[in-house]
């Protein structure tokens, strides 16, 4: 858009100069001019960089013809509209003032209201100018007005684009990549470098050979060492730096893309470095062979220019571009455009559409022709062709990205001077699009050599240092005999070099070779295989890993030999740190490390408090001190409020015996299973949360005995460190006896805790040891209590051990990688970080290596071991939350029974006569009968005790008064017996006698006995909750029998008249 922008601008100041120049006369040829542009669809045709005056008009006259015949054979499909097309042929080169001529001028192409812009790169064209920039401005602006434009373009530099809403009638970009791709897969060459120039499209060539290898999956295996693009041609100089980049990545096989006169210079120095001999392959796009002119169908195409060195056995793409292939495609691009405006004229019947598009030279969106996307998109569907395709010969098969769906390449091969010392181009293969496949013929191999070249550099030697430490650098002795190695393991030298020249069968000798394997060492033989080179391991001479001696100024170890030159790499578990970064260069790490603590377990017996184990310290106590109490003080809480229960104290201790403690003896005993006797609540809110605590007892029941098996072991006991900052590495002598520990010296390790903490530093020195195998047996041992090393190795070793009596302790400090170590500048450094990164990612063959090296039994054990960790509160929510609610539901029945004693009991006991409410509930049929009322009743009389003397007296002289009631009411019962009618006795048996008169009958008649209990009374004399006897003859007898005491009510008896009439009453 602001190329567009700009472009119009310069087309403004373009116009106003022009019409200041008086005498200035634009260099136009005669237009097609009999037509009327407001009811034809128009087509605009330019051609470029012409330099043949003849060949212009016979392209011109076979459009003509094209749209004349196109117009009589669908007529009655365009009625009153007409095709027509609009001609510039432009003398030189399209510069801006020519663009703008073309566009705007005198009957310029936006004035005739062109529906779409068919361009041609002429066949026979000027020298090529690089970069084509006037060419990409003209799609610019057909870009920005939505025309769409066909193209045949015989450099093969542009690429088809929907978005753009170009269409192409030659072979793509991509389309010759692809064919590229096939080749180098044809002779399996999988690696290769591209050569790009200035000529326009260069970026395109490249990323479509990008994508290609991407999504691809035929080509996954392939690779790009590197990409050159070469931006400046005016020094030989900078040609010959940029080029050789192929000798550093040891590139075998060249792409190029430029043009011929970039071609011809790059050729001159490459062919000066070596790199066009029989060992390169150089294969060329369709832009770098010069302009080819067609002899006949069996003679190969020449060389227009002899004096273009190209070397020979180069390869190059090559699609059909004689005047009778272009005529050919032209007049299908014109047939394809013919289809899509009749489709157009038809849905603007149908539709209402609008044909003309509203083009002028002004910067203005509403401009902009909306249906150019209809167009364009016609184009390419191939199910809406005219039902007659007789003029338009076989329809074309479009992509949808706006290229030929069906294409062909042909694969030129330059041979050797013939005998007139011309070289032939010869066409030795076909990649056709439709099959995706490419044939080939004989050939002419680069350097006249009878075979292709391997595509690979030849192999050479590097020389690698090493350092063993399990397990990425593992020693064995090698066959005595034979002085060869297993296959898993390659041949190291650990003596100076000089030591072993002259020794018979030297390999053979343990102190002189080793067998190494291990981790690194596969990674070793991976890269190896990959960059295609042999290498010799040996072994640093002073064994120590790398670091810089301020005394003497001076590295040592395997970063020395490498600042020396005594070796190309550094292969081992080298770890990446500042100082050693600033030395030397590293590789991406290959593997994850740090600094960790490795510590001995100590064997002892079953642990004390093993019991105690499979829950933590917060849950018992949360279990054991607080859940406890608080629900056995929730159900004597709940207990005391029920009415059913002890009812507020109401209920006297003797009748219920339930308190606080019985109610905490009641929890324990559920808790724990206990067959103790225990006294069990009456209330229901109570009795609910007794149950709801028996569910939560059972659930930590089940849960500890599961989880106490695991704990019941013998216990592995060692020195639990947090890690590098542990206080008993801090503070070592605060511990008893002091804490001993160590490191290997003059490495990563004891260089970080140098800089970090000297203190530690400086005490751990004389615990040091000089291998890690010392360290790690002297922990065992019990030599020194802890072992500082690399994180990986210690894990590996801990892993690794007999009885698994090692474990790394604290969490990883100073986090860092292992890395191949190179000198600085190393040209083989970007190379192995491409591998490597090739190996995390895609092939995952480092992630097997650790799966395989680093894996030990004692790993295995250790992750099973942590099955049995205790539970914690978390673990133990769902009990928690259950018990809790249980108790918030026991209010809420606390509740419900005060509701049913205070509003509901009395309704209750009227409906419930024959006690169905006893069946359901014992409690609640209990609460309905007389002898709970009586309960009551006695329980609030005792209650509600006197507490002074005048209450006592006043009590005692009402008891007296009911007593004499009693007695005068028995008397006048006996002396009705013996004097009323049995009729008036029988009434009064039957509680419904009345005295009518006040005298008594003067002549008693003997009484019809009809009830034989003697009268109920109060014994004056007796105490409450004492008996009476009913046989005996005086009261004053209180020797009562077990008999009347289990058949009377408390504090009531039958005593006789004649009884009552002995005692003195006041």
């Amino acid at each position: 858009m602001r190329i567009t922008i700009i472009l119009l601008g310069l087309f403004t100041i373009v116009s106003m100069r022009s019409s200041r120049r008086k005498n200035y006369k634009p260099k136009a040829k005669p237009e097609e001019v009999n037509f009327n542009p407001d009811k034809a669809f128009t087509i605009g045709v330019i051609i470029p960089n012409s330099v043949s005056t003849s060949r212009v008009p016979q392209e011109k006259t076979d459009i003509r013809s094209a749209i004349e015949l196109f117009n009589r054979k669908y007529d009655k499909l365009l009625k009153s509209t007409t095709l027509q097309f609009v001609f510039k042929d432009i003398q030189g080169n399209l510069n801006t003032p020519e663009l703008y001529r073309t566009m705007c001028g005198k009957n310029g192409l936006l004035k005739n209201k062109i529906n779409a812009i068919l361009y041609i790169e002429n066949l026979l064209s000027k020298k090529s100018t690089g970069q084509q920039p006037y060419s990409q401005q003209l799609l610019n602006i057909a870009n920005f007005y939505q025309i769409p434009i066909l193209t045949w373009d015989l450099t093969g530099t542009l690429q088809a684009n929907k978005d753009r809403l170009m269409l192409q009638l030659t072979p793509s970009l991509a389309q010759q990549a692809q064919a590229m791709l096939h080749l180098l897969k044809r002779y399996n060459w999988r690696s290769f470098a591209i050569v790009t120039g200035r000529l326009y499209g260069y970026d395109r060539f490249s990323t479509a050979l990008m994508d290609l290898i991407r999504v691809d999956d035929e080509f996954e295996t392939m690779e790009m060492l590197t990409k050159i693009h070469i931006l400046s041609f005016k020094s030989l100089l900078h040609v010959k730096e940029e080029l050789g980049r192929i000798a550093t990545v040891k590139a075998r096989v060249m792409l190029i893309y430029s043009s011929r006169e970039e071609a011809t210079q790059i050729f001159d120095v490459a062919s000066e470095m070596g790199i066009t001999g029989k060992n390169y392959v150089w294969i060329a796009a369709k832009c770098v062979i010069s302009r080819t002119r067609q002899l006949n169908e069996n003679n190969p195409v020449m060389l227009e220019f002899d004096h273009v060195k190209f070397p020979p056995g180069m390869f190059a793409i090559h699609f059909a571009d004689s005047r009778e292939h272009q005529k050919k495609y032209i007049r299908k691009g014109l047939s394809l455009w013919v289809k899509a405006v009749l489709h157009l004229h038809r849905n603007a019947r149908l539709k209402g559409l609008k044909l003309r598009p509203p083009y002028n030279c002004s910067y203005n969106e509403g401009n902009v022709w909306k249906y150019g996307h209809f167009i364009f998109d016609s184009m390419l569907d191939n199910d809406i062709w005219p039902n007659d395709t007789s003029l338009i010969m076989k329809p074309f098969s479009m992509s949808d990205d706006g290229s030929l769906r069906e294409t062909k390449l042909d694969i030129l091969n330059l041979g050797p001077n013939n005998e007139r010392n011309e070289r032939q181009w010869t066409t030795v293969g076909e990649w056709n699009s439709t099959e995706n496949k490419l044939k080939m013929k004989d050939i002419t191999w680069p350097g006249e050599a009878a075979a292709p070249p391997i595509g690979r550099p030849e192999k050479y030697e590097l020389k690698i240092v090493t350092l063993d430490e399990k397990p990425y650098v593992v020693y064995s002795d090698p066959d005595p005999n034979f002085g060869t190695c297993p296959p898993m393991a390659v041949l190291c030298r650990i003596a100076p070099e000089n030591e072993t020249k002259g020794v018979a069968n030297a390999t053979a000798n343990p102190k002189l070779y080793q067998c190494c394997s291990g981790l690194c060492i596969d990674l070793l033989k991976m890269l190896s295989e990959k960059m295609h080179f042999n290498f010799e391991l040996f072994q640093v001479s002073d064994a120590k890993w790398g670091a810089y001696d301020k005394i003497n100024n001076e590295w040592n170890g395997l970063i020395k030999d490498i600042l020396d030159g005594k070796a190309d790499m550094v292969v081992t578990s080298l770890k990446i740190n500042p100082e050693r970064s600033r030395a030397i260069d590293f590789s991406v790490p290959f593997l994850e490390t740090g600094i960790t603590i490795i510590v001995a377990v100590r064997d002892g017996v079953i642990s004390p408090t093993a019991f105690l184990e499979p829950y933590d310290y917060p849950s018992w106590c949360l279990i054991l001190i607080f859940s406890v109490h608080a629900s056995g003080a929730a159900i004597f809480i709940f207990e005391w409020l029920s009415p059913s229960g002890l009812d507020k104290g109401r209920k006297p201790i003797g009748e219920h015996r339930f308190s606080l403690f019985r109610g905490f003896w009641l929890i324990w005993a559920m808790l724990f299973g206990a067959a103790v006797q225990i006294d069990n609540p009456r209330g229901v809110s109570s009795r609910f949360l007794g149950n709801i605590w028996a569910l939560f007892a059972v659930v930590f029941t089940a849960s500890y005995t599961a989880n106490l098996a695991a704990f019941m072991i013998t216990k592995e006991d060692y020195d639990r460190l947090s890690g590098i900052q542990d206080w008993r590495l801090m503070n070592p002598k605060a511990h008893k006896p002091p804490f001993k520990f160590a490191t290997v010296p003059d490495g990563s390790t004891e260089t970080n805790l140098r800089n970090n903490y000297p203190a530690m530093y400086d005490y751990m020195k004389q615990f040091n040891r000089s291998r890690v195998e010392d360290g790690v047996k002297a922990v065992k041992d019990g030599d020194i209590n802890a072992f500082i090393y690399d994180a990986t190795v210690l894990e590996y070793l801990a892993g690794q051990d007999d009885g698994c009596k090692l474990r790394t302790v604290g969490a990883w400090y100073a986090m860092t990688g292992y890395g191949i170590g190179f000198p600085k500048g190393s040209k083989w450094k970007e190379i192995v970080n491409k591998y490597l990164l090739q190996f995390q990612h895609e092939g995952r063959e480092l992630e097997r290596l650790q799966k395989f090296w680093l894996a030990g039994a004692c790993s295995l054990n250790k992750d099973e071991g942590e099955s049995s960790m205790p539970l914690g509160i978390l673990n133990f929510t769902s009990a928690f939350i259950l018990l809790a609610g249980g108790m918030f539901l026991g209010v809420l029945l606390l509740l419900l029974e005060h509701v049913y004693f205070k509003f509901f009991r009395a309704k209750l006991r009227r409906w419930d006569k024959c006690g169905c409410c006893g069946l359901i509930s014992l409690s609640m049929g209990k609460s309905l009968t007389f002898e709970e009322s009586v309960r009551e009743a006695l329980t609030f009389q005792k209650l509600h005790k006197c507490n002074n003397a005048m209450c006592d007296a006043t009590r005692s002289k009402l008891r007296r008064e009911l007593d004499l009631a009693i007695y005068r009411i028995n008397r006048m019962e006996e002396q009705l017996r013996n004097t009323c009618s049995p009729e008036s006795y029988q009434m009064l048996n039957g509680k419904k006698a009345f005295y009518a008169s006040k005298s008594e009958p003067s002549t008693p008649e003997p009484c019809r006995k009809v009830h034989t209990s003697p009268p109920l009374v109060r014994y004056p004399s007796l105490e409450a909750g004492k008996w009476c006897d009913p046989t005996e003859s005086s009261h004053e007898n209180e020797n009562y029998s077990k008999s009347a005491l289990k058949k009377r009510h408390r504090g009531l008896c039958y005593i006789p008249i004649e009884d009552v009439e002995k005692e003195t009453v006041l």
